[in-house]
């Protein structure tokens, strides 16, 4: 009689579950950009580009990239697609970069929150120069907007008194050019945007 053989060892396998990694916690979302200004207003003094300077107040909004149109000529507020913030003519907003004044911030949304420079283009010297006194601010309560219309106005007044007294002198009277003079910016007022110059509201109502 032969001796039964021992029972074989029996091995007991457990199965493997995949599991999953842990997930990483999603990233809290960002807070949603202020709305854009209603109204800029760019002051300050100017050698070439003197037209850029004035109310601007928003016409239209393409996601993050606002327009804003001067009150009175033809000139925008735009950001073009390279990343840099120009003062241009209509026709050109949102087809080239084609401008009168520029400039570059990155960290920054809209053109009034940034510190750094703007440059003009100086069509004499055909360069681009930078505007060492000139500021682009927002204007909420619409004081600075106000009081830089209503001097517009009063000098466009003057300009059209002076027309008319030309037309009314006698014909082959000798009459002098009126030449404006060019006062000299304040560097104390352009941290007061409702002084500044040249463009200066308190220093020179008129």
């Amino acid at each position: 009689m032969q001796t039964p053989l021992a029972a074989l060892p029996v091995h007991n396998w457990v199965r493997a579950e995949l599991v999953a990694p842990p997930k990483s916690p999603a990233p809290p979302p960002s807070p949603p950009s202020p709305p854009p200004p209603a109204t800029l207003v760019l002051s300050g003094e100017l050698t070439d580009q003197g037209a850029c300077l004035g109310v601007y107040s928003l016409v239209e909004v393409h996601g993050r990239s606002p327009v804003w149109r001067h009150t009175s000529r033809d000139r925008c507020i735009a950001h073009h697609e390279n990343g840099t913030w120009l003062v241009q003519q209509a026709k050109n907003v949102g087809r080239n970069d084609n401008c009168h004044m520029r400039f570059s911030d990155p960290s920054v949304v809209f053109p009034h929150l940034s510190a750094l420079p703007w440059e003009e283009f100086d069509s004499d010297a055909q360069s681009w120069v930078r505007a060492h006194v000139f500021q682009c601010v927002d204007d909420p309560s619409g004081e600075i907007s106000a009081l830089y219309l209503k001097r517009e106005m009063q000098a466009e007044r003057e300009r059209q008194a002076r027309e008319r007294a030309q037309q009314l002198k006698p014909a082959g009277q000798n009459t002098k050019s009126f030449t404006q003079t060019k006062k000299k910016m304040c560097r104390d007022c352009l941290a007061d945007p409702l002084r500044g110059g040249s463009r200066c509201f308190l220093c020179d109502p008129h």
